[in-house]
């Protein structure tokens, strides 16, 4: 991750502010998580092919592919699952160095922590904290993990694409699903490849982490 959490830490500290390095420690640990977990999935299916070099109807060859695709699911779930968490942890960041520890711990969310923001004018940190959780990106992975962890597994396939005008890959397809809270509009997500999340999604949302912590330096 480019934005150099050791730096902040020692910026923070220079400064007299409160000490946030177990949350800058977690989001260090959650995001380096998910990059290991991404490249699992990948290596899984690299060793799967290596081993299995042409599609075959033998039943080894359906029982390691059916292992492959379980475990290669496992990966991207927790990856996304990290990825996901990592909105509230930088709302501690802030809650701890910005806001004065105005929430407790136990309470500090994404709404809770923007509306304290706006009671201070904090619009900079604000926006990026938005930009992050409204982007498409992070709302995909936000009901993606939602709906596996409180309602069901979201269906997949294996696929290949490959000629002009298409992804040219192949892997693990999530399907598309719709994610219904209540009060609040339906939303629905399409299809997407594995490989869209690990080359696309994540290093969009990487990016929008690193631009809120630049606000947040910036507002300290």
């Amino acid at each position: 991750m480019d934005w150099d959490l050791s730096n902040f830490q020692q910026i923070t500290l220079s400064r007299g502010l409160p000490d946030s390095s177990v949350y800058c420690q977690a989001l260090f640990y959650k995001y380096g998580k998910a990059l290991i977990l991404t490249d699992k999935y990948q290596e899984t299916w690299t060793n799967f092919w290596d081993l299995y070099s042409q599609i075959s109807n033998e039943q080894p060859y359906l029982n390691a592919f059916i292992q492959a695709q379980l475990e290669s699911e496992t990966y991207i779930e927790a990856a996304l699952q990290n990825l996901h968490s990592i909105a509230d942890i930088l709302c501690q960041i802030i809650n701890v160095v910005i806001l004065e520890s105005t929430l407790h711990e136990a309470e500090v969310n994404v709404a809770k922590t923007i509306q304290e923001l706006n009671n201070r004018n904090l619009d900079k940190v604000k926006i990026a904290l938005n930009n992050l959780c409204n982007s498409n990106e992070f709302k995909y992975i936000a009901a993606f993990v939602n709906t596996i962890k409180h309602r069901r597994l979201l269906d997949t396939d294996y696929h290949g694409e490959f000629g002009r005008g298409t992804e040219n890959t192949m892997g693990i397809r999530f399907h598309a699903f719709t994610y219904n809270r209540q009060n609040k509009p339906i939303e629905n997500y399409p299809v997407i490849l594995a490989s869209t999340i690990i080359e696309d999604y994540m290093p969009n949302i990487k990016a929008l982490i690193e631009s809120l912590g630049m606000a947040i330096e910036e507002s300290i």
